[in-house]
Formats: structure tokens, C-alpha cells, sequence
């Protein structure tokens, strides 16, 4: 029986004059990539995409094109952390496996839980609600506390 390793959720478009903005649930029981798992999806892919870290904090932004059009994508996180790259994502949105030799000595034999692996991606043209100002940084903010994250 095959398994899927990822999923990706509906999409949110919000828009004003010709600014847009699309949040975008991600999960995934392997690593959490982005550029993966919008490949197909011609209205979240960024093509041509590069990487900048905005603070000494990992707080990391892809710029490149969705659709011919320059536009921002990040991953947010439930601890309000941002990141796009694989290795990142890793390290600030994973829920981590019990340790395997705590389970010993407790009696117990782990049920051997694959990790998972959460963000909600967040797309948009606008390049102000992404670039690392006070007005981005309380925008993420205010997003983190409104979306409902998993357990």
C-alpha cells in the first residue's frame, strides 16, 4: 500500500487593487518542502526562487516569480518562526520523536512515530507584508495567533 508522505490544504486568496496574498496549509511525514510540493501547482510554484534570511533569527524569505508575476514566499510556523528552505523548516516546525531510549526505560515499546512537519505558506506579490519591517513582523504576528495549528 503506497502512503502519502505530504499534503498540502485549500488556499486562502485575499486581494486589494492588484495586490494578493494566499496562505496555504502544508504538512508533511518526511521533510517539509515547499518548492516540492507546489511544483504542480502553477498558482503556488515560485519559479526561479532565491533564498534571503531577513534576521541573525532563522527568519528566511524565497523571492522569484509565480505565474510571470515577483512574488514572496515563506513558510510561517506555529512558533511564529518563518523559514523556506528544507533544512530550516526542519529545525523550527517539526514535532520531534519521543526519545527512543527514555521509551525503554520506561517499560515501553515505542510506537516508532514518524516526525511531522507543519507551516502555513504564505505567497503574495506584495512585498511589504514579507520584507522583515515592523508592519511585516506584526502581520506574522497577528497571522500566527489566528491560524489554527495542529496539535
Amino acid at each position: 500500500m503506497l502512503q502519502r508522505n505530504d499534503a498540502t490544504g485549500s488556499s486562502q486568496r485575499f486581494a486589494k487593487a492588484s495586490g494578493w496574498l494566499l496562505l496555504t496549509p502544508l504538512a508533511s511525514w518526511d521533510s517539509l518542502d515547499p518548492a516540492k510540493l507546489t511544483r504542480s501547482m502553477p498558482e503556488l510554484y515560485l519559479r526561479d526562487a532565491k533564498l534571503l534570511s531577513l534576521q541573525a533569527k532563522p527568519q528566511q524569505i524565497a523571492i522569484g516569480r509565480i505565474q510571470g508575476v515577483i512574488s514572496s514566499q515563506t513558510c510561517l510556523t506555529k512558533s511564529g518562526a518563518i523559514a523556506f528552505s528544507v533544512n530550516k523548516l526542519r529545525d523550527i516546525s517539526g514535532r520531534r520523536q519521543q526519545d527512543f531510549l527514555r521509551t525503554l526505560i520506561k517499560g515501553r515499546l515505542p510506537s516508532s512515530p514518524k516526525p511531522s512537519y507543519s507551516c502555513l505558506l504564505v505567497s503574495t506579490n506584495n512585498a511589504f507584508l514579507l520584507n522583515g519591517s515592523a508592519e511585516s513582523k506584526q502581520f506574522l504576528k497577528d497571522l500566527t495567533a489566528q491560524v489554527q495549528w495542529p496539535l
